[in-house]
């Protein structure tokens, strides 16, 4: 966000329901009205019990569009999921203040953050990928405003050694203790592996969430089963292997390798989405430690767990009294 945008007066629950008051009269009242402490790219809001609001400051040159992405790729997936209502209907937009914000239907449920994955749950998310992968690319590419300029196969033979390198930095400054390097000796192995690995398909880009993640994954408690998948803002059109690992970091990768075995995709593509995946928590870990980023350091620590379940690296322990002044 720019420096004028930080300037802007903020979304607040007076000014929310003030806006909303009568505008969606079947979703009832509009308060309470309170902040999430989700959304990275949006200020998101609980409005009452059955509204969601996003909003981007106005003045934002990519405000706009991006709204208009999110209900592009709401319409386009209600159509062609066959749980339409896993993904949250965009109502509407309105403008408050200085902010512009869309509304949506509020999904109910428990983050899989907060309670584990049943074999109904399992079941969803497979189904899930197999309807994304169906959804005509072309119009995936309309939706998400993505070209095939993007679409490329993400690159392991770079991300390998780059996250390599990361976990590096990681022991270097004492966040993590891998004596026996069993973390770079796994992801050295697992990228030799794939050259083993026949292709079975020509590669084919598909629509993509961009971020499953247990925060992103609300189920039903009792039943196990997936009531929604929130926060699309990452929505595009391109490899596969990005949403298995998302998979992986979502489920743990034992599961994750057995629930993509139900899709229709090589194991050559499930292998690179994993491999994909502890890479990507690397890196982000790198990020939040040693960098400037503001990622959720416990669950990412709980990713790299479930990225690397099974993969013999049990033995690497993070710090427990670690400073950033040290770094």
């Amino acid at each position: 966000m720019s420096k004028d945008n930080q300037k802007q007066e903020k979304l607040t629950a007076a000014a929310i329901e003030e806006a909303l008051q009568g505008r969606f009269p079947s979703f009832g009242d509009v308060s309470p009205c309170y902040q999430s402490s989700e959304g990275c790219h949006h200020d998101v809001w609980f409005v009452g019990r059955n509204l969601i609001l996003r909003g981007l400051p106005q003045p934002d040159e990519e405000s706009e569009p991006s709204l208009e992405k999110d209900s592009a790729v709401s319409k386009l997936l209600r159509q062609h999921l066959s749980k339409p209502n896993l993904v949250p209907e965009v109502l509407g937009r309105v403008t408050i203040g200085d902010w512009i914000c869309n509304v949506e239907v509020r999904v109910h449920g428990t983050s899989l953050e907060e309670t584990s994955p049943t074999e109904a749950t399992g079941d969803d998310l497979v189904t899930l990928l197999q309807d994304l992968a169906s959804v005509p690319i072309e119009e995936a590419r309309m939706a998400t405003k993505c070209g095939e300029e993007r679409e490329e196969r993400q690159n392991l033979e770079e991300l390998v050694p780059e996250a390599i390198e990361a976990w590096g930095e990681l022991m270097h400054c004492k966040y993590v203790e891998d004596a026996e390097t069993l973390v770079e000796s796994f992801l050295r192995f697992q990228l030799s592996q794939l050259s083993t690995l026949q292709e079975e398909e020509e590669y084919r880009p598909v629509l993509l969430h961009g971020d499953i993640s247990t925060e992103h994954v609300l189920i039903d408690e009792v039943q196990g089963t997936v009531n929604g998948i929130i926060d699309w803002s990452d929505a595009m059109t391109g490899d596969p292997c990005v949403d298995i690992s998302g998979l992986s970091l979502t489920v743990g990768r034992v599961k994750a390798i057995h629930l993509s075995k139900k899709t229709s995709y090589s194991r050559l593509t499930i292998e690179r989405g994993l491999l994909f995946a502890m890479c990507l928590v690397i890196t982000d870990i790198r990020g939040t430690v040693c960098g400037d980023d503001e990622g959720p350091e416990e669950l990412l620590k709980r990713e790299f767990r479930r990225a690397f379940e099974g993969a013999g690296v049990d033995d690497v322990t993070f710090s427990k009294s670690f400073c950033r002044m040290h770094i």
